[in-house]
């Protein structure tokens, strides 16, 4: 119901492992997957699941969020509209057309945006407002770890639009306020445990 997710969390706080889980349950219906992949991880899923769906380059990184942007979402867009005159029925999205879900999965975001110039994290920011703003209503999520979520990273623009939010481990207050916009626990957090918060 909630399907754009932010997860933030310190070195070995369990972010891939929650992505993993998440990839896992995307693969067994078919969901259209797409990875932004700076640490090289999910390059091992080359064996079975299309190159070309692994960006790990930053110019690959920018040429498949902006295919996403200028082809697939208009493209989705323009089908929605047309439902939605032929049915005569306003707030169509691409669940209730049936479209296949397209999640673009992001780990370690904030080593993404440190290594890219101004050109390209300008490119890159843009294409996740796309995304972000307008690809809830036809299908296509983003989901993303990085271990700050800081506006150095992300913009407030785009951290605001997660619906769902993890935050794994012990982390300040700062930190957690940056995360959920409030203070969720004042104590100790084990391992691959957290919080999490839906808007």
């Amino acid at each position: 119901k909630e399907p754009h997710i932010s997860c933030y969390g310190a070195t070995g706080s369990g972010k891939s492992t929650v992505l993993l889980s998440m990839i896992a349950q995307c693969l067994s219906n078919e969901t259209n997957l797409y990875f932004i992949d700076k640490k090289f991880e999910f390059s091992s899923l080359s064996v079975f699941y299309p190159k070309d769906k692994i960006a790990m380059t930053n110019a690959d990184i920018l040429k498949v969020l902006q295919h996403i942007v200028d082809v697939v979402l208009v493209e989705r867009q323009k089908k929605v509209a047309a439902e939605v005159k032929k049915r005569r029925k306003m707030g169509l999205t691409g669940f209730d057309l049936g479209l296949k879900p397209i999640v673009i999965v992001g780990d370690e975001i904030g080593s993404v945006v440190a290594s890219m110039d101004s050109k390209q994290k300008k490119q890159f920011l843009a294409c996740l407002i796309q995304i972000i703003q307008k690809g809830r209503s036809v299908s296509i999520f983003l989901v993303v770890a990085s271990q700050s979520p800081a506006t150095d990273v992300l913009p407030s623009s785009i951290r605001s639009q997660f619906s769902t939010r993890i935050l794994l481990g012990s982390a300040s207050a700062d930190f957690q306020r940056m995360a959920f916009d409030m203070v969720a626990t004042d104590s100790d957090v084990p391992r691959f445990q957290g919080y999490y918060m839906e808007s």
